[in-house]
């Protein structure tokens, strides 16, 4: 299936526009270390079992140093107000745009001073595709009910930015894009991306992994320009500390041939976000988003029963992590 390595067809719509019991979100994280700020952008649409078909617009504003320190928006449309263009990767939900080139729109909430968020940001330096699921059979049945993909795993990001009455310049930021849809989101999941490393700054790790009912699915991306690029799809978590059951934490060991991946990824609950979403089914999954959020990680060289360190990666503020599932952290304060 080489459109799931296809840099736009790994972003074609997946509904087939009549088929009731689908949810489709394509979403843009931009992190900007140097305004020590970030933005989760989601542009959406909804088939629910029961009622109108419907598309949403999101918006998130994380800020380390500066008021509002964070914020979430949400508009919600008729299905016609989202469309896809004809022209290589383009969707649009109302006036709000996302291409693979760049994303603009714009949120406001009227009845909150300052919670206004307008974007015009552009990507370039793009890497390739990156694909969640190991396996191929897992995008074409019904198993897993979620589907994920990364069209756009690390891209440079540079534009304006504004939140109410501020104005932020990004010249020099990061950005990734990732695809998800399907019958229902997963029971509990979690996902964290790093770049903007200490000690090797053009990296970046992405992370993601999903349970339902007893199964687990995900796996560990990180590439290196001067360095390795690998996938790990073994992944191990401890029992307390698997995906969406520690709030604000997750700590995990990847494994593949010849290497190892150990990390943790962290938001202080104060700098995460809660969102709801209702899946086609009616059923609840909550959603605790940190847009400026922290990594320390460490890469392993194994061979012959032995390890050895390889590269100690840090992240402070360059991070975005999720964390999701039935159960609602009680600590985060939910926006949306």
């Amino acid at each position: 299936m080489t459109w799931l390595r296809d840099p736009v067809l790994s972003n074609d719509l997946q509904w087939d526009g009549r088929t009731p019991g689908h949810y489709e979100e394509y979403s843009l994280n931009i992190l900007d270390p140097s305004n020590e700020a970030g933005w989760w952008l989601r542009y959406g649409i909804d088939s629910p079992m029961g009622g109108e078909d419907g598309s949403s617009l999101w918006g998130a504003h994380f800020s380390r140093r500066a008021d509002p320190r964070r914020f979430a928006l949400r508009t919600k449309f008729g299905v016609r107000a989202f469309a896809k263009q004809s022209d290589g990767f383009h969707i649009r939900v109302s006036k709000s745009e996302l291409t693979r080139s760049g994303a603009k729109g714009g949120l406001r909430n009227p009845r909150e001073e300052g919670h206004e968020l307008r974007w015009n940001v552009s990507l370039s330096e793009q890497l390739s595709p990156v694909q969640v699921f190991e396996k191929d059979r897992f995008y074409e049945g019904r198993a897993p009910r979620t589907k994920v993909l990364v069209p756009l795993p690390m891209a440079r990001a540079e534009g304006v930015v504004e939140v109410g009455d501020g104005r932020y310049m990004v010249r020099s930021g990061r950005a990734f894009q990732s695809h998800r849809w399907g019958s229902a989101r997963f029971d509990r999941w979690t996902m964290g991306y790093a770049t903007f490393f200490r000690e090797r700054p053009q990296a970046y790790v992405y992370a993601f992994l999903g349970e339902e009912g007893d199964g687990r699915i995900g796996s560990v991306h990180y590439h290196d320009a001067e360095g390795p690029s690998l996938t790990f799809s073994e992944i191990e978590t401890s029992q307390e500390e698997g995906p969406g059951l520690k709030p604000g934490v997750w700590t995990f060991k990847a494994k593949t041939r010849g290497w190892e991946l150990t990390g943790r990824f962290s938001a202080s609950l104060q700098h995460m976000m809660g969102v709801r979403f209702e899946d086609p089914d009616g059923s609840v999954r909550y959603v605790h988003h940190g847009g400026i959020a922290d990594a320390t990680l460490e890469l392993w060289k194994r061979s012959w029963g032995r390890k050895q360190l390889h590269q100690t990666l840090t992240a402070r503020g360059t991070c975005a992590f999720e964390q999701g599932g039935r159960r609602r952290f009680e600590d985060v304060e939910f926006f949306v």
